[in-house]
């Protein structure tokens, strides 16, 4: 074996294309590699003024002189002559060999005179490029790259001749036996190279593409994207190097963020970083600061945080505070301590909830970050712990997300403990769901006097949830359903601004960030006065999963169930409706998504009754009143098909309600229905368990937790429990039910 060093200096004198369509002729003709003195040769040919065509004519002849080694020979047929082009060029032999057909195909162009055995050759190789991305034949074209690239690196990169022709023959065309359309690794690996951080053609590599910086304690660093040409070889190190006027300071790292330590604080320091590899160092990347400070002392900020409307770019941060005044803004970045992004400070008035977006995130990442409080008053100011969140999911990727039944704050004596709350939702936190929803009746007004009632008391209920939504919503965006009990209806509507309607959606839309239609959401774009969009029916794609969620009480001109004040319910159930407009919205929603899995999430069916697949098939929903006898086509003239049988078309994987109090796991039609319990009610009781004739059933109190992966959808039921009420069998956190989707 011999190294050619004088390649190096020759292929920069040819073109690109005309050294592939080099090596491509050693493939074709002899399905091996070239050799460097070889290609030395060639590109002497091409430069004194031979074409690749005539170069291909003086293959053929070279490749009788080793008949044995090659297959060539004076009285070869143009028949074999083609199967040895669709040997080496497009890999077809034994089982994919061409038929009898496809050879005379070509054999009918070479004696016609249409086509020489070099043009062929080319014709060939052209067709073989064609298959890229082919779901039978992409393999052909990969195949080809393939040995191309273990071509360049043979007798390129690397320089290698053996000491004859025959070895060259022999020993290249066994190496080119080992490469497949998938790997070339075994072909590497014979050729025996043991330095993988030698080669010829090796130049400066480029400067890494910084995209922030962070800055800490005596310390900071850089987040940077890879080069976009590391000069041929594998990329050994990165070095981030900062000055602040005669103070030098480095350090290496091998990947994005590069830190550096020892910086002093207070100090500016403007930094670059390069890229090293065997050969070079690449010049510096764009200059960058990098301010090192003390860690300012925790804060106390008595306010939460409840996170929503996650998207792969976005999140936003909805901050409250019942007492304190200031201002507050978010660092976050990619890694604990490392915040390379900061929102905007905004001001911050007690009682009042203030929205903060964190932008420029990638998707499939986790975030770190904290809040930055200033009072006043500048008693409690500083940041708060580090929380942290996930940015939206890839298909492919595999999640947690978690959901509760109604919780009902308002019935403290009956149906809701406030330590057993924070349990359960400190439980759901150790589990870090990606995301949490809750299905409604979490923010009832129906206690409060309707002769007194008012803004301020409607928006108390939302304020009431604010310190519990926090345990859960500063790591995972919360996710609200309208539920009866909120009133957040249009039977409520009375053409002003002085109802309980928009009282109601206003204190929740600005306590809790709900998705509002874009390219990442999907729903409701009604403007109602006094409102604006209501946020009350939407749609995202998570991972392998579609989620979607529906509102039956703002599209319906009756009371669905309650009446505020305590009025008579209404007599007719078709009165109820989800409303044409969100039923072709829920149509699209659920025909146009390619999701393996689809979620479908109300308060309840119809969003009132009690029972699940035993409601099923009534009113909009099922298509038949309450004898049994069908209506649909006649009540519900642009509706194509009715809510559940439009769930089985487009294979629904789980509908999830909340309302009756108990969880029950039911199925109907392929269609999951999961009825979910409460996650406050100190009794443990199996509400409304009559309602149910089918299906498993099990008491509050607990959550349910949803694993999604792209094998399939596991559903557990988890139980929680005080501290005093633990005992055999009834452990806080533990899974009771659990039941898989494929």
């Amino acid at each position: 074996m011999s190294v050619n060093l004088t390649i190096a200096a020759l292929v920069p004198t040819v073109s690109g294309a005309d050294i592939d369509n080099l090596v491509e002729l050693y493939i074709a003709f002899f399905n091996r590699l070239p050799d460097s003195d070889g290609m030395a040769y060639w590109i002497g040919e091409l430069k004194s003024g031979k074409t690749i065509p005539q170069i291909a004519d003086s293959f053929y002849s070279a490749g009788a002189l080793f008949p044995e080694l090659t297959g060539y020979s004076s009285t070869l047929s143009s028949a074999d002559f083609v199967r040895i082009i669709y040997k080496n060029v497009l890999g077809r032999t034994g089982s994919t060999a061409p038929s009898i057909e496809e050879i005379q195909y070509w054999v009918n162009d070479l004696t016609s005179g249409r086509q020489t055995k070099s043009s062929l050759v080319a014709s060939m190789l052209a067709s073989a490029k064609t298959f890229a991305g082919d779901a039978n034949f992409g393999w052909v074209a990969q195949l080809l790259n393939n040995k191309v690239k273990m071509g360049r690196y043979a007798a390129l990169e690397q320089g290698v001749s053996y000491l004859n022709s025959t070895d060259n023959i022999s020993r290249f065309s066994t190496i080119s036996a080992l490469i497949s359309s998938s790997d070339i690794t075994q072909a590497i690996d014979s050729f025996n190279v043991k330095d993988a951080n030698f080669n010829l053609l090796a130049t400066v590599p480029a400067a890494p593409q910084v995209i922030s910086t962070f800055s800490n304690n005596n310390g900071g660093g850089v987040y940077f994207n890879a080069p976009t040409n590391s000069g041929g070889l594998s990329i050994l190190n990165y070095t981030i190097k900062c000055n602040a006027g005669t103070e030098n300071l480095s350090s290496v790292g091998s990947t994005s963020p590069i830190s550096i330590n020892g910086l002093s604080n207070g100090k500016s320091y403007t930094c670059q970083v390069y890229t090293n590899t065997a050969f070079a160092s690449s010049n510096a990347s764009t200059n960058v600061t990098i301010n090192p400070a003390a860690e300012v002392a925790l804060g106390n900020f008595s306010g939460n945080i409840v996170l929503g409307s996650p998207t792969d770019t976005s999140i936003k941060a909805n901050i409250f505070s019942t007492s304190q005044t200031g201002t507050v803004s978010i660092r976050y970045g990619r890694n604990p301590g490392q915040y390379e992004k900061q929102t905007e400070r905004v001001n911050l008035s007690a009682n009042t909830p203030v929205e903060l977006i964190l932008t420029g995130l990638n998707a499939d990442t986790r975030y770190f970050y904290r809040l930055d409080f200033q009072a006043s008053n500048n008693i409690g100011s500083g940041p708060t712990i580090e929380y942290s969140f996930q940015s939206a999911r890839s298909p492919g990727q595999a999640f947690t997300f978690a959901l509760q039944g109604d919780s009902h704050p308002e019935r403290e004596k009956s149906q809701f403990d406030s330590a057993l709350y924070t349990r359960t939702l400190q439980t759901v936190a150790a589990d870090k769901p990606d995301f949490y929803l809750l299905l409604g009746d979490d923010f009832s007004v129906d206690t409060l006097d309707p002769k007194t009632i008012n803004a301020t008391k409607v928006t108390e209920r939302y304020t009431i949830q604010r310190p519990y939504l926090g345990l859960i919503g500063t790591s995972s965006p919360v996710f609200l359903v309208n539920g009866n009990h909120e009133q957040a209806a249009r039977f409520n509507l009375n053409g002003t601004p002085e109802n309980i309607a928009v009282w109601a959606q206003n204190a929740r839309n600005s306590h809790y960030s709900q998705p509002a239609p874009d390219y990442f959401y999907s729903g409701n774009k009604e403007i109602v006065p006094f409102i604006g969009l209501l946020r009350n029916y939407y749609a995202w794609t998570w991972g392998d999963a579609l989620f979607v969620v529906i509102d039956p009480y703002w599209a319906s001109p009756v009371a669905v169930d309650n009446v505020f004040g305590g009025d008579p319910k209404r007599t007719n159930m078709w009165d109820v409706t989800h409303g044409d407009e969100q039923y072709l919205w829920l149509k699209e929603t659920l025909e146009k998504s390619k999701s393996k899995y689809k979620f479908v999430f109300a308060h309840h069916v119809m969003g009132t009754g009690r029972g699940g697949v035993e409601l099923a098939g009534l009113w909009e929903w099922g298509g038949k009143n309450a004898k049994g006898v069908s209506e649909f086509a006649a009540l519900r003239p642009k509706w194509n098909l009715p809510i559940h049988q439009l769930m089985v078309a487009n294979k629904v994987t789980i509908f999830f309600q909340g309302h009756d109090h108990i969880w029950v796991h039911q199925q109907l039609d392929g269609v999951t229905y999961q009825s979910l319990s409460e996650p406050a009610d100190p009794n443990y009781a199996l509400w409304n368990s009559d309602a149910y004739l089918t299906g498993e059933r099990f008491p509050s109190t607990g959550y349910t937790r949803v694993r999604v992966e792209p094998t399939g959808v596991k559903v557990e039921y988890v139980r929680t429990y005080l501290p005093k009420d633990e005992g055999p069998g009834k452990v806080n956190g533990t899974p009771v039910f659990s039941y898989t989707i494929p």
